[in-house]
């Protein structure tokens, strides 16, 4: 139940593998790579998330971000479970449950104001100078690998969460104001795993 958290891919270089990151989420979750959009100004962001929203989809990166991240608008998405606007084009006004996931990329990202309390981040470190060079993968072409691997992999997360669920020894976690069902089940979920919070 709820809202879900901004899941921000950054790194120091590119050539890091934030949009691969991304790119295999999405691809559990729909079985296609994320759908894309750009940093935008508020108003720009308001006409995006209702037409992402009209469309149904599940998910939207916000992919190569360059300036600071945030805004009244990206942070009212994230904590809403409703999403009120008007349709483009027209004064007929909507409301949309908001049950879309955001995910973000970029390179140094800082982030502004709210947002900073309503995102994860996952700072990826290839710890060499040209990432984008390397050779060493275990799946070298691994969005294909996940796509034939994907009901198998779904299959582990559900397993996870129907386990979870059925135990009644839940981790002691600290409050993540705003996205509470998300920690309780996700969060909640990896930390009685053994992983760290």
């Amino acid at each position: 139940d709820g809202s879900t958290p901004l899941f921000l891919f950054d790194s120091h270089t590119p050539g890091s593998g934030k949009s691969l990151l991304a790119d295999v989420v999405a691809t559990l979750v729909t079985g296609s790579r994320a759908p894309r959009t750009t940093q935008a100004n508020d108003d720009e962001m308001r006409k995006r998330i209702t037409s992402f929203l009209l469309a149904s989809e599940p998910l939207t990166l916000i992919d190569n971000v360059s300036h600071r991240l945030g805004g009244a608008v990206l942070d009212a998405a994230l904590t809403g479970e409703v999403w009120a606007d008007r349709k483009l084009g027209g004064n007929e006004s909507v409301k949309l449950p908001m049950n879309m996931v955001f995910m973000a990329t970029g390179n140094n990202v800082q982030v502004k104001g709210d947002l900073s309390r309503r995102t994860l981040r996952c700072r990826l470190d290839p710890k060499q100078e040209f990432p984008e060079q390397r050779q060493d993968f275990k799946h070298p072409r691994l969005l294909p690998w996940v796509k034939q691997q994907r009901p198998r992999l779904i299959m582990a997360v559900l397993t996870i969460l129907q386990s979870y669920q059925r135990n009644d020894a839940r981790p002691e976690l600290s409050n993540f104001g705003s996205f509470e069902g998300w920690s309780d089940l996700v969060r909640g979920a990896l930390v009685w795993l053994g992983m760290a919070d």
